[in-house]
């Protein structure tokens, strides 16, 4: 875990970075060495934009929540926030990327559609043309975000994912 963050981050910053992001997988119910590499992943393309760290966190909740709340696996979450961080780094969301996230996450596609102000069928026009760009894709998220939070509040925790916020506990300890 350490390794990777070290690509953004060092010293004590480090160490922050570190806690901040094992709270976040446990709070999201997701492994934390697969959050961790999508953190570095989308940290870099949201500050290339212009974007903070604080954004990337808030974008890393909205998602993570998301798909923990649909039932994913976290072989499905790790495959959908790869595929949904080349989009992020492509600076679009087009082709394979938008037919991944129709197919795999309505949830993220309505609130696309919500902060767009326009109705989810014309999603895939607006991504032919470019339209859906990493921009319009962090607001959304950042939009969303205590409607997420709200939504995810009100699930149970599963057996499974119990197990998974035990696993980060122990991989951070030792």
């Amino acid at each position: 875990m350490q390794n990777s963050l070290r690509q953004i981050a060092s010293g004590d910053e480090l160490d922050i970075l570190q806690k901040k992001i094992l709270k976040l997988a446990n709070d999201s119910r997701v492994p934390v060495d697969s959050l961790t590499n999508s953190f570095v992943r989308y940290d870099k393309v949201i500050r290339a934009m212009g974007g903070t760290q604080e954004e990337t966190f808030i974008v890393m909740d909205s998602l993570s929540k998301s798909l923990t709340s649909t039932g994913r696996t976290a072989e499905e979450t790790s495959s959908i926030m790869l595929q949904l961080s080349q989009a992020f780094a492509s600076g679009k969301l087009q082709g394979d990327e938008f037919r991944s996230l129709s197919e795999n996450m309505p949830q993220i596609m309505d609130i696309l559609a919500k902060s767009m102000d326009v109705p989810r069928g014309s999603l895939k026009e607006l991504s032919s043309d470019g339209k859906i760009t990493a921009e319009v894709l962090k607001k959304a998220l950042i939009e969303a975000n205590t409607e997420i939070n709200d939504s995810f509040g009100k699930s149970q925790i599963t057996i499974s994912q119990k197990l998974t916020q035990v696993k980060n506990d122990f991989l951070i300890a030792f």
